[in-house]
């Protein structure tokens, strides 16, 4: 992202508290513990999502609804 002109990281959200401090520390944005805490808070116009595969599907629902609700 840090190479993209257009783009901008704003949040991340990841449950292990350790991980996602060193993260937000280093790249200074707001980190969430809860994936639909982020969407409910940020105002957000591409989601990448880079979860263990046994929560993708779970994360892509969510982003898809927040898409659909904020049209």
């Amino acid at each position: 992202m840090r190479e993209s002109p257009i783009a901008e990281l704003v949040a991340v959200a990841w449950h292990n508290k350790a991980q996602l401090d060193a993260f937000t520390g280093d790249f200074r944005i707001s980190g969430y513990s809860d994936y639909g805490e982020l969407l409910k808070r940020e105002e957000v116009d591409l989601v990448h999502i880079a979860t263990p595969v046994s929560e993708m599907a779970d994360c892509a629902i969510m982003a898809a609804r927040r898409s659909r609700l904020t049209r």
